[in-house]
């Protein structure tokens, strides 16, 4: 890459699987066509879809578009934030790496310790049970807020967030559902249910609890529960859970 070479380590044993981030703004939409994947990922998914709203009894009232969808321009050349899975994502960045660049994705290697020193930087990995170390110039943390990299690196969140405001996400199999909306469930103490089609799969929604009737830990286990969130809720279309 620009005659850097790179190592990229990955914790988990394999790629992870969900929907999960599954929102690609414009602006990673510009990086994703500057990699050269921006026709690979659009094929694969959709632009945000109208929403239809559905009543505490579980009826439908109206449509709205949460976004404006606009025309590319010189200035804008990708104006439309894009719905795809994150597991989907990650599998053609990871082929994009291998063909573009041959790196390969070194699965099962959890980063474990970092020491700053004057001509770089020494990093211990944890690698099926041996620890193995190795100097680099650079170490790049793409593991997000909660990841082992900041810890490591001793930079601390000033703002613990707000606990109070959790959700839930989920991929479950159902049918009934239009794949043309995402379908949203409210009630009038603020719970609320998304549920949105998942472009790669049209047997597979992507389900978004939120309010304060929700009970993670419960939701978890049990998917009734979830789905009656937010008035009567979409049970009935339940075909079996993932």
């Amino acid at each position: 890459m620009n005659g850097v070479k790179v190592r990229v380590v990955e914790r988990l044993p394999a790629l992870a699987v969900g929907q999960r981030g599954a929102g690609a703004q414009p602006r990673t939409m510009e990086t994703y066509r500057m990699l050269g994947i921006a026709d690979e990922v659009k094929a694969a998914g959709s632009v945000i879809m109208p929403v239809q709203i559905y009543d505490a009894e579980g009826q439908p009232t109206t449509v709205f578009d949460m976004v404006e969808h606009t025309e590319k321009t010189p200035g804008i050349p990708e104006p439309e934030a894009w719905i795809i899975g994150q597991d989907t994502v990650c599998k053609i960045i990871s082929r994009r790496l291998k063909d573009l660049f041959g790196i390969d994705i070194e699965f099962g290697n959890e980063l474990v310790g970092l020491e700053q020193g004057d001509a770089g930087i020494t990093a211990t990995l944890h690698v099926q049970g041996v620890e193995k170390t190795i100097r680099v110039k650079y170490v790049v943390g793409a593991d997000g807020g909660k990841g082992v990299t900041r810890r490591l690196a001793g930079t601390k969140l000033v703002n613990k967030g707000d606990v109070e405001g959790r959700s839930l996400i989920g991929d479950l199999v159902m049918k009934g559902f239009s794949t043309k909306y995402m379908h949203l469930f409210n009630d009038d103490k603020g719970n609320h249910l998304m549920v949105r089609p998942v472009p790669e799969d049209p047997k597979l929604f992507s389900v978004f609890g939120s309010g304060p009737d929700l009970d993670i830990a419960r939701a978890v286990t049990d998917v009734e529960h979830l789905l009656q969130h937010g008035g009567h809720g979409p049970q009935p279309f339940v075909q079996s859970r993932l």
